[in-house]
């Protein structure tokens, strides 16, 4: 028999290298496999805590906004001030208390929806006023979400004297500012789709990128921003139009280290397979070199008929059989 196998060491050797080169490959394989599923694990998980976080953050967020709001409508000198029903005088307190409690919009309407003062950055037309009010009143919990230029206001009515003297309309954006803010909560990208496009983000993206959400129901993968987001769609209302916050999180950032964890395994992989195979080779030379001196020494006495000749010795790692 001729070739590789015909030697006994190159057997002994290719066997013990196989048996070795398989058992580390499928090791590593597995090791891959287990390492980049608790990744993509811990990633849906942490982004199912970030989502129930961001909806906790808001629900707290706008109840404490409203208390306050209802705490302001019950006070007396804005209460007086609306009941004389002149614009000139509830101005001035209608801006304090904006900034005091920080509103985007702080609204207060006389009896028969007079507007009497408008404070705050946003700053809706006597129509809008209107129609907000009556969306208001119409909710159970007398609170709106309100299209306002290119974004979106999320708005309370709040009575004043049991509406005797007028309501007291207040809100605050679904803009920039405020996705910054769930950002940091959820530490997570946020960003608020209403109607069918993008009203705000903390990533870049294009206006359809997002615009088909509301039918996902769970965890969803899209492509944004030149990298791969997985993410979960929270309702700000519960209303089938109400705006939309979308927690994402970035997967090509978050499986980063595997590509890097699979080399790393890989070089220790072969450094282990090289390290087997010459103390397999090693190995087989103890069994095989010892035969093949016993056979020369063999072939000596047959050729030259000296019964005589001494065994060779055995080296001190050779097979003592």
């Amino acid at each position: 028999m001729n070739g590789v196998a015909s030697s006994l060491t190159n057997r002994i050797f290719l066997a013990g290298a196989f048996l070795v080169l398989t058992s580390i490959g499928l090791a590593i394989y597995r090791v891959n496999v287990s390492v980049a599923a608790q990744a993509e694990a811990d990633l849906r998980a942490g982004l199912t805590d970030a989502a129930s976080l961001l909806s906790e953050f808001t629900t707290r967020q706008f109840d404490d906004f409203v208390v306050k709001g209802s705490l302001i409508a019950d006070l007396p000198d804005l209460k007086g001030a609306a009941a004389t029903g002149h614009a000139p005088t509830v101005q001035p307190i209608a801006e304090d208390y904006q900034q005091r409690i920080g509103a985007d919009m702080f609204v207060v309407v006389g009896t028969a929806n007079l507007v009497l003062a408008r404070a705050g950055r946003v700053r809706p037309g006597d129509g809008e006023i209107a129609a907000m009010l009556e969306a208001c009143r119409r909710a159970p919990d007398f609170s709106t979400f309100w299209p306002v230029g290119n974004g979106v206001i999320h708005a309370a009515a709040l009575p004043m004297e049991a509406g005797t003297v007028g309501t007291l309309l207040v809100g605050f954006s679904l803009d920039g500012d405020a996705a910054a803010r769930m950002k940091t909560v959820a530490q997570s990208e946020i960003a608020f789709v209403s109607a069918g496009r993008v009203i705000a983000s903390t990533l870049s993206i294009g206006a359809g990128d997002l615009a088909d959400l509301r039918r996902e129901t769970g965890v969803f993968t899209r492509a944004l921003a030149d990298d791969s987001y997985i993410g979960r769609v929270q309702p700000l209302g519960t209303t089938a139009d109400a705006p939309l916050a979308v927690v994402l999180r970035s997967r090509t950032e978050h499986l980063r280290f595997l590509p890097r964890l699979r080399w790393q395994i890989a070089i220790t992989g072969l450094a282990a397979v090289a390290a087997a195979t010459v103390v397999g080779y090693l190995i087989a030379r103890t069994v095989t070199r010892p035969l093949r001196a016993l056979s020369a020494t063999m072939g000596e006495m047959a050729t030259t008929g000296d019964l005589t000749r001494p065994v060779p010795a055995a080296g001190r790692w050779d097979d003592e059989d």
